[in-house]
């Protein structure tokens, strides 16, 4: 799983398009395409912008505690759209767009490329805590 990185205010966050987030944010969106629907240019469309960031927020620290990595912050819909200033806006659109791309991007493996023995070293030593 990829996350994408967003810095908001001098924190880094992590945003991942996962299988929960498909259905919270297709609920969220409704019959609309994505892209209308969480455009920052109407407030209806923000207010939806704000809770799909909050959700990829939720499921992208859900994924690196999942991982093993320290607790991080998350985003919050309701101190997005109360504290975002509107030069923001855009760059919230294009890190929700992005990682929503970037999970959908499937990771196909080539078999006979070089294997990472620190990455695999690293999974067996969660595996086993």
């Amino acid at each position: 799983m990829k996350g994408y990185k967003y810095e908001l205010d001098g924190k880094e966050y992590t945003l991942c398009y996962t299988g929960e987030a498909f259905f919270d944010i297709a609920d969220l969106v409704g019959d609309k395409e994505f892209v209308d629907a969480l455009s920052p240019e109407t407030k209806e469309g923000f207010n939806t912008l704000c809770k799909a960031a909050a959700i990829l927020s939720e499921q992208g620290e859900l994924v690196r505690r999942y991982f093993g990595y320290e607790p991080g912050d998350v985003l919050d819909a309701e101190g997005l759209r109360l504290t975002l200033p509107p030069v923001d806006k855009v760059g919230l659109y294009q890190a929700v767009l992005g990682a929503i791309i970037l999970g959908c991007k499937r990771e196909i493996t080539d078999k006979s490329k070089e294997v990472s023995l620190t990455r695999l070293a690293q999974l067996k030593k969660k595996e086993s805590d």
